[in-house]
C-alpha cells in the first residue's frame, strides 16, 4: 500500500465568500470615486461653457453705443454734450428697448439688451421683458446653450460719486442661470465715450 495523501486543490466555500465580499467592497470604493470625479468634470465643463457664453454676451453688449441719442457713426456726438449746432444732446432716462428691434443683432445701444432671455421662471424679476435665448445668441447657437437662461440688467452707475441720476457710466450685469448649477454673474461698465 502506497501512502498517498489526497491534497486538496481549490478554494473552500468560506474562502470564496470572503473573496467575493472583499472584491465587492473594492469595486464599490472604485465606482464611487469614478462617479464623483465624473460629476466634478461635468461641472468644470459647464462652468467653461457658462464663461464662454457670458463673455460673448458681454462683449456683444459693450460693442454698442452708450445711449440711444448718441451718434451711432463713431461717437462724434455723445449724449450729455453739445452737437455741432450747439444743441445739447440729452441722455435717455428710459432704459430698455426703445424701438422696434426684436433681436439683439438690431439693438443699437447697451440698454436695449435689458431682459430675461430664456426660461422666464428662472429670472430674478418677472418685470423684465421676456425673450427667447435664440434672439440673443442666434438660433443656431441656442441648442448648444439650451440649459442656460440669461438675465441682463443695465443701470446708470454713479462711480464718480457725483450724485446725479444720469451719469456717464452704465453698469451692465449679465447673470447666467444653469439647469442644476449655480448662477454665474458677469459685470462690466460702459462709459459714455
Amino acid at each position: 500500500m502506497k501512502g498517498s495523501l489526497n491534497t486538496q486543490r481549490g478554494l473552500t466555500l468560506i474562502e470564496s465568500i470572503v473573496g467575493i465580499v472583499i472584491l465587492g467592497f473594492a469595486l464599490s470604493v472604485l465606482v464611487s470615486g469614478v462617479f464623483t470625479s465624473s460629476s466634478t468634470s461635468h461641472k468644470a465643463t459647464y462652468q467653461a461653457q457658462a464663461a464662454t457664453l457670458g463673455h460673448s454676451v458681454v462683449t456683444d453688449i459693450l460693442s454698442r453705443q452708450f445711449d440711444e441719442n448718441s451718434d451711432p457713426n463713431g461717437g462724434k456726438y455723445r449724449c450729455g454734450e453739445k452737437n455741432g449746432s450747439g444743441i445739447r444732446i440729452s441722455c435717455s432716462m428710459n432704459l430698455g428697448k426703445d424701438g422696434i428691434e426684436t433681436i439683439a443683432a438690431t439693438f443699437n445701444d447697451v440698454d436695449d439688451f435689458i431682459g430675461c432671455w430664456g426660461e422666464v421662471s428662472v429670472c430674478s424679476s418677472t418685470s423684465l421683458p421676456q425673450y427667447q435665448l435664440g434672439d440673443l445668441i442666434g438660433v443656431s447657437n441656442a441648442d448648444e446653450y439650451k440649459s442656460f437662461t440669461v438675465e441682463i440688467t443695465v443701470n446708470y452707475n454713479d462711480v464718480d460719486n457725483s450724485g446725479t441720476v444720469i451719469t456717464p457710466y452704465k453698469l451692465i450685469r449679465v447673470t447666467l442661470y444653469g439647469s442644476n448649477h449655480a448662477k454665474y454673474t458677469f459685470s462690466a461698465y460702459r462709459g459714455n465715450y
